[in-house]
């Protein structure tokens, strides 16, 4: 996943990345190598200057 949001989805978004903490949430949902686990991934980002 972070490959992805780091990779594909950021560098073609109109967002930069910030310079703030990164964190995840592991829930209620959250099973440890289940593909059905659930987690909240939180990373700052900010417009892109032009």
């Amino acid at each position: 996943m972070f490959e992805y949001i780091f990779g594909t989805w950021l560098p073609a978004s109109a967002y930069d990345l910030d310079d703030r903490p990164h964190f995840e949430v592991l829930g209620d949902n959250y099973k440890n190598n289940d593909p059905t686990s659930e987690e909240e991934i939180w990373i700052p980002i900010r417009p892109r200057m032009k």
